[in-house]
């Protein structure tokens, strides 16, 4: 059976989250595809276009440039201009009418990325951390009371469900016609209960194609 091993990272390096480790976390699973949170469209500016500058490319490319691995775009081409702003947009709300709680989260988040990286990525502590804060986010959204604001966080959950939804799509389809033992998923840890939840409902729909499992460290 196919195996894709979800693997929660982000894509800027922070503390310990750095290409190096991710690099050797792709070296332990020693995966024969790696599917990337990318679209098509810029996956030959990010991958194929000097030398790369975010956290992904650079462990990824590493980890590529002496083995026979393929790697295999899979996200929507959503992130550029308006679709970027509104997102921005989003982010600066929840930032300005930050409820203290609310920061204290953030920041300890922060902290934990920090000083546990990848670890805390993807361990559960982090998925209740970030539950957390997506609590914190909606108090916000319903105390503004603001039809634009709550309009546009609607718009954020959808986009992003949606996206969360084709790469799933995309992953099942190249694998059914292509074969391999082990893969990765590089996805950014925000979507990481998301894909696992959607991807349990893909197997028991789709005769157990595909085994799924999260990176624990």
């Amino acid at each position: 059976m196919r195996k894709v091993t979800i693997v929660s990272t982000c894509h800027r390096e922070k503390g310990t989250i750095t290409a190096a480790n991710l690099c050797r976390i792709l070296e332990q699973i020693q995966p024969e595809v790696i599917f990337l949170e990318v679209s098509p469209d810029n996956f030959n500016l990010l991958y194929h276009s000097g030398t790369p500058k975010t956290l992904e490319p650079k462990a990824v490319l590493q980890f590529a440039s002496n083995r026979n691995v393929e790697l295999v775009p899979v996200d929507l081409s959503i992130h550029a201009g308006t679709a970027k702003e509104k997102a921005d947009y989003r982010f600066k709300v929840l930032d300005t009418y930050s409820s203290e709680r609310r920061k204290q989260i953030d920041m300890r988040i922060n902290e934990c990325m920090l000083r546990d990286g990848f670890e805390y990525l993807n361990g559960d502590q982090y998925s209740k951390d970030l539950n957390e804060l997506d609590n914190e986010d909606l108090k916000v959204i319903r105390r503004l009371n603001d039809p634009k604001i709550t309009e546009l966080n609607e718009w954020w959950i959808s986009i992003n469900s949606y996206r969360e939804d084709e790469m799933l799509r995309r992953i099942f389809e190249y694998s059914q016609i292509n074969t391999f033992q082990e893969a990765v998923f590089l996805i950014g840890s925000a979507h990481r209960d998301a894909i696992f939840e959607k991807s349990k409902e893909q197997n028991d729909n789709l005769l157990q194609l595909v085994k799924w499992q999260h990176h624990t460290g």
